[in-house]
């Protein structure tokens, strides 16, 4: 069915409009279209370190491939050039294919599978044999169309008896096969089981430097199999050893995927999106490598894309043109848009953003081979274009969706749901009236569950949107503060991550569709963190002990939670539960983590604790937090003075709700109004005197209005034990961040340690606890710490530099180095991280370098105090003792002043920073810079 996401205007309009010439306008100099464009060269990948096997299976690859003009086409080569990633000159080449029939017939079908030509691929698999005596290619080839169509009771039917107690290497595709289902059915033990037998059955190494024979290939499957169990069971260092030795087997795209992962979360970002890089160039219809590159992964932000890419994109007049077309689907004007888009690319064939509408349009009206080579052309414009990854990924999956067996039925259930009744959802859901009917049951259904929360919700101002998949999450309403930014817990590109949850919360048009489907719901998940942002003090805490019971169950079981997104944060961990107890499992093979049953399995308070908030119909105390959220979307705009006036709402509703005097006190600390922070924080622990929340909130504004580092947290200090047990953790956090900042490692260790002993992979306690041991002089240990604290949020630049920092301080400038790159990766203008390459530069005697660092850092952030310390160690080093001074005079005089920190906005990344808290580290550089001038 099409996946329209806007009613069509009637024809008779839509030819009336295009008569009237009301298309022409938009891109007027261009009746002719333009010469072909040139394609851009591909990008060149890395050849070394996990990818030196890749890159020498693939120039083996190629080498196999230089045969005399006129050469008869084997399956042999059909199998070259899949594995060289060429897979439309296999599908050009396959009908002329000679050779032993059946093996003819399985190289076209492996074309077939690769390109998604599943009719053609059907026809061959029917013809094959179907008895036992099938060679393991023909069975192997089996398997995946299954796989492609989920018929997972199929292959449990064809494998169970194969590999009962059978071990050789006639069964290998059977052994592997079932591997996979039970790695499908989350019964990890047998997995690893039928892997492990598999790979008992294969030589240890093969002669076969391309990796394409099919002991090599059965090889790297059972390997990867092994490496992704060792994932699930968050075993990553171990993931990363068995899936380089999948490489070393058989290069291949899934492999590859695989280790994307892993390396993501050992901090290795840049790497993992060369690992999806060669997934991509290893097989081009390849959905999850495309789905990665399309949902976040990407070194370049838009920003930099488009400069660096000028010519793949409209110009300024040709975006004019494009939004205004855009504007025409939202009110659903479908025809009109098509024609404007198709119009575009006939006039500027080399507009990749044209081509990615047309195709994203394609794909919701199921044109999906359309739709695909859309993506095709704009990636050959533009190989980096993270929309094109998107929209192509989810046309490779809805082609997949027209084979699955389950079809039928997900479409039969869906048609017999009642269309539920959800009160004010036409004007909590922005674009409703832009939804087909068919998308907004769907919307409706998920919205359902939390219908008595849309009332407070709407109240507050918070809304939701349904985006077309070719829009970035930041061109979306009130999102343009995620332009450019990144995902603090996995370094991903916010533009291009499918939908976001919190005030205003989005999902994607695609999303909406495949919910129908049994895919994953998304836009309850993100309906369930806006719901969690406007739960009661109380309420939060009780989400919050649920998930520390659960981080402690699973300490010792790894089974604590239902998925390791879950356990990534507690509002992960809420939205998962909200999830599974929405979602059933359709049968015994449903392969989906996120269900009922697992739920009631795992974690069946959690279940209670979400069944008795969806049953909750007084939600009256949500309201001033649902207003005191408006206040902080505000905030984080940079507006401290707009937000003011949604807390005076918040606490004219309710003068004493704590989550409003909390957020109004840090609101007038941002906003540079200390004091009167100072004085709101006093009202809240006057209100709340056992809150985490207010006591922290409190000892900041006391620093901030110049009480003092010291007294603010003797105070704390002071009042921990009068803290609810549930809140001492947050309290413990401050305490550290204070004792650090003050050059007490001892204390800071002490408290980062209880935090610790509360959530053993807190990232706050793990980055707390690198920074105490630091400090201390225990570089070894420190840096043990500041690894795992990088593992669970690869995102934090501030934390890299903090790992950069630390490694310098203890001479290691390469390592810092490498962390500094992946700051870069976060944010490329980050002050302190440019002010740390200039201490690298300039502990390897580079003095012009290190002086372009520093200079640089100081344009970006004039406030950077860690850039005058090192500006003034160059020229001290250089021995300019008069410059030296002059570059570290304000750091010193705030010194002497005793002056306070603050804040900044840095409105190109939507942030603000502390400044000036010149913790113990910085004061310590300065120190040693200040003696080689003397």
């Amino acid at each position: 069915m099409p996946l329209t996401h806007a009613r069509r205007p009637s024809p008779s309009l839509a030819a009336a409009w295009l008569a009237a010439g009301l298309l022409v306008p938009t891109f007027p100099a261009l009746a002719v279209p333009r010469a072909a464009v040139p394609r851009p060269a591909e990008p060149a990948l890395a050849d070394t370190g996990v990818f030196a096997p890749v890159a020498a299976q693939f120039r083996a690859r190629e080498s196999g491939l230089r045969t005399p003009a006129g050469s008869a086409v084997t399956p042999a080569r059909l199998r070259l050039l899949l594995s060289a990633g060429r897979v439309d000159d296999a599908a050009q080449q396959a009908p002329a294919a000679s050779g032993e029939a059946r093996e003819v017939a399985v190289a076209r079908g492996r074309v077939a599978l690769l390109r998604q030509d599943f009719d053609a691929l059907a026809g061959i698999v029917d013809r094959l044999d179907p008895t036992a005596s099938a060679t393991p290619a023909e069975r192997w080839l089996r398997y995946d169309w299954l796989y492609a169509r989920d018929d997972a009771a199929a292959i449990d039917t064809l494998t169970r008896a194969a590999v009962a107690g059978r071990d050789d290497a006639h069964a290998l595709p059977e052994l592997l096969a079932a591997g996979r289902l039970a790695y499908d059915m989350l019964d990890y033990p047998r997995a690893e089981s039928l892997d492990t037998r598999a790979l008992a059955q294969l030589p240890a190494a093969a002669d076969d430097s391309a990796g394409v024979t099919g002991p090599s290939q059965f090889r790297a499957a059972a390997l990867t199999g092994l490496g992704l169990i060792k994932q699930k069971r968050r075993d990553w260092d171990g993931s990363l050893t068995v899936l380089c030795q999948a490489l070393a087997a058989s290069a291949n795209p899934t492999t590859l995927l695989a280790l994307s992962e892993t390396l993501v979360r050992i901090g290795r970002t840049d790497e993992a999106i060369t690992a999806a890089q060669w997934g991509v160039r290893l097989n081009p219809y390849h959905e999850a490598a495309h789905y990665w590159l399309g949902n976040g992964y990407a070194r370049r932000n838009y920003t930099q894309l488009f400069a660096a890419r000028a010519a793949a994109f409209a110009d300024a007049a040709g975006q004019r043109g494009l939004h205004r077309a855009d504007a025409w689907l939202a009110s659903g004007a479908r025809a009109l848009a098509r024609a404007a888009y198709a119009g575009a690319i006939a006039a500027h064939p080399g507009w990749a953003d044209a081509r990615v509408r047309l195709a994203s349009l394609d794909f919701e009206d199921g044109r999906l081979v359309a739709s695909r080579q859309g993506c095709f052309a704009a990636l050959r414009l533009c190989p980096e274009y993270g929309r094109a990854h998107a929209v192509l990924a989810k046309a490779l999956e809805a082609q997949r969706a027209t084979v699955d067996v389950h079809r039928t039925g997900y479409e039969t259930r869906f048609a017999a749901a009642a269309l539920p009744a959800v009160p004010g959802i036409e004007r909590f859901v922005t674009n409703w009236r832009s939804l087909s009917p068919r998308h907004q049951k769907r919307v409706a259904l998920s919205v359902a569950p939390w219908r008595a929360f849309i009332p407070v919700l709407l109240d507050g101002g918070a809304t939701l949107y349904i985006k077309p998949l070719y829009l970035r999450l930041s061109e979306c309403p009130d999102l343009g503060t995620l332009r450019d930014q990144r995902i603090g817990y996995d370094s991903r590109l916010w533009d291009d991550v499918r939908g976001c949850g919190g005030y205003h919360t989005v999902t994607g048009i695609e999303d909406v569709e495949r919910t129908i489907f049994d895919r994953y719901n998304t836009v309850l998940h993100e309906l369930t963190h806006q719901v969690h942002g406007v739960m009661t003090p109380d309420d939060a805490r009780a989400i919050q002990e649920h998930y520390r019971l659960a981080k402690a169950r699973d300490d010792s079981t790894r089974e604590g939670y239902l998925s390791r997104y879950a356990g990534g944060s507690v509002y992960e961990y809420f939205a998962e539960g909200a999830n599974a107890f929405a979602s059933p499992m359709r049968d015994a093979y449903d392969p989906r983590e996120i269900v009922r049953e697992r739920l009631d399995q795992r974690d069946p308070d959690l279940r209670h604790l979400v069944e008795g908030f969806l049953a909750r119909t007084d939600v009256g105390a949500s309201y001033p937090i649902a207003y005191a959220a408006g206040g902080d979307d505000r905030v984080e705009r940079g507006r401290v003075n707009e937000a003011l006036p949604f807390y005076h709402k918040a606490l004219t509703r309710s003068p004493a709700d704590e989550t409003a005097l909390t957020s109004l006190a840090r609101a007038l600390v941002l906003g540079h109004r200390a004091a009167a922070a100072e004085s709101v924080a006093l009202r809240a622990v006057e209100a709340h005197p056992t809150s985490g929340s207010t006591r922290v909130v409190l000892a900041e504004a006391s620093w901030h209005a110049g009480r003092g580092l010291a007294p603010a947290a003797a105070a704390l200090a002071a009042a921990r034990d009068s803290v609810r047990r549930e809140d001492r953790y947050l309290v413990d956090i401050e305490l550290g961040r204070l004792a650090w900042n003050a050059g007490e490692a001892t204390r800071a260790r002490a408290a980062y340690d209880s935090v610790l002993a509360y959530q053993s992979d807190s990232p706050e306690g793990l980055h707390g606890r690198a920074l105490s041991l630091a400090l201390a002089g225990q570089a070894d240990s420190a840096f043990v710490r500041f690894d795992q604290a990088v593992r669970v949020r690869t995102g934090v630049v501030a934390l890299r530099c903090d790992y950069a920092h630390a490694l310098l301080a203890a001479g290691r400038v390469a390592p810092a180095r490498a962390q500094l790159d992946e700051a870069r990766l976060l944010d490329e203008q980050n002050p302190e991280a440019e002010a740390l390459r200039a201490w690298a530069d300039l502990a390897q005697g580079r003095l012009d370098a290190a002086r372009r660092h520093a200079q640089r850092a100081l344009a970006w952030g004039p406030w950077c105090d860690l850039a005058h310390i090192v500006a003034g160690g160059i020229e001290a080093r250089g021995g300019r003792k008069e410059a030296a001074r002059a570059a570290w005079a304000p750091v010193v005089a705030r010194i002497e002043r005793g002056s306070p920190p603050d804040y900044v906005y840095r409105p190109g990344i939507a942030s603000w920073e502390e400044v000036h808290a010149l913790p113990s580290s910085e004061r310590r550089l300065l120190e040693s810079f200040q003696g080689e001038a003397r």
